[in-house]
């Protein structure tokens, strides 16, 4: 999955990779989270092998964890999600292009 969030000091989005394994969350370390700044457009790619996200001026590749189990039938992709059990503070619109 793709992991992000809004950074009120810096009026910027951080971007990473999350992956769930066993029920257990993967949260991305400091170096593999990009930076990226409102209304700049970036891309990502998640398939068996890892996640890819690309912005006009970086990337990065995070392979998936050894331990993490593809499955075709468990696979699906996740709506976006403010998670935990409140809504979120502020409107926020997503522009997702399926290619």
């Amino acid at each position: 999955m793709i992991a992000w969030r809004y950074l009120i000091k810096t009026d910027t989005f951080e971007i990473a990779p999350y992956f769930n394994v066993k029920t257990a969350r993967i949260l991305p370390s400091v170096n593999q989270t990009l930076i990226v700044e409102k209304n700049v457009p970036f891309k990502f790619y998640v398939d068996y092998k890892g996640i890819n996200i690309i912005t006009e001026n970086k990337s990065l590749y995070t392979p998936k964890p050894s331990d993490l189990e593809t499955n075709f039938y468990l696979s699906f992709r996740v709506i976006t999600w403010f998670g935990g059990s409140s809504l979120p503070p502020n409107d926020i619109y997503l522009y997702l292009r399926f290619d």
